[in-house]
């Protein structure tokens, strides 16, 4: 019998890199990402630019804030952040949040396209496997007619009528291993068109800026302070994305380590704070 192909996978829905970094443009960041006055607590922020493509209202928007402000204020075991003039949060709608959803859309249309396979796929062989059975104990019955002398006259009808549809069946079977492939075959080159359209890469979701105060040459203060989100994928990854731009705003920059709030690259959404969030935090605020 012909064999089913194998499954080939070229991305995975889970998969996505979610980049956050400080904006390099007409305000003055530090090098690593965070404010050039760690720690200058309380930090009170605000909502701003809201674009409606997000969806979300600016209660939606001031709640995701909260619960990312309180993965850091129970950390320190103080107040942070606030709510008041300071601090504006801005949900900003552009290119990157746009070839995002059109991009978890098509995944989503995959991922039913492979629930639709994997289906057929196990029904397929599941019939497949009857049919070689009842191909092999027909091949013994008549093995052993032979054996005997040969099949009765009164059996040949019978036999032959067994064949006719064994074969018919088997026929009836590559046909469809052959359609399944070629589905198979065209759900990959989908998949492969889409990772061509949207390929791995560092793409900015959200940044931190400031303006920096000078006096004679001296750093005295911020101002300005923004966050920009640009593209997210859940709520909760709108709350990590803030999180991450908020310790920025506190004067942290990034760590090491994947399954960090303040890792430059998130491939999963992060919900808490990873003891090196923790560390980094301790050592750059010295809180009394």
């Amino acid at each position: 019998m012909q064999r089913l192909w194998g499954w080939i996978f070229f991305f995975g829905v889970a998969g996505l890199l979610l980049w956050t970094t400080a904006d390099p443009g007409a305000k003055a960041v530090d090098p690593l990402g965070g404010s050039a006055l760690p720690c200058q607590v309380p930090i009170p922020w605000e909502i701003g630019r809201l674009d409606p493509e997000f969806g979300l209202g600016e209660e939606d928007v001031a709640l995701a804030v909260r619960n990312a402000a309180r993965l850091w204020e129970e950390a320190a075991g103080r107040a942070i952040f606030p709510e008041g003039e300071g601090l504006t949060i801005h949900l900003v709608f552009d290119d990157r949040q746009a070839g995002l959803a059109e991009r978890e859309t098509e995944a989503s249309r995959l991922a039913s396209v492979d629930a639709q396979l994997e289906e057929r796929r196990t029904r397929m062989e599941r019939d497949n496997d009857r049919l070689e059975r009842e191909i092999d104990a027909h091949n013994e019955r008549v093995r052993a007619l032979n054996e005997s002398g040969g099949a009765p006259p009164e059996v040949i009808p019978e036999l032959e009528r067994i064949e006719r549809d064994l074969e018919r069946r088997r026929s009836a079977m590559q046909e469809e291993i052959a359609q399944l492939n070629a589905d198979v075959e065209r759900r990959n080159a989908d998949a492969e068109a889409l990772a061509r359209a949207f390929p791995p890469s560092s793409i900015e979701s959200g940044s931190y800026s400031e303006t920096i105060q000078q006096r004679r040459g001296r750093l005295v203060g911020v101002a300005d302070r923004e966050i920009q989100i640009f593209r997210f994928v859940s709520r909760d990854h709108l709350v990590l994305l803030l999180a991450h731009e908020l310790g920025h705003a506190l004067g942290l920059g990034h760590v090491d380590t994947p399954e960090a709030v303040m890792a430059p690259v998130h491939e999963s959404v992060v919900t808490e704070l990873h003891p090196a969030d923790r560390a980094l935090l301790a050592q750059q605020c010295s809180w009394d």
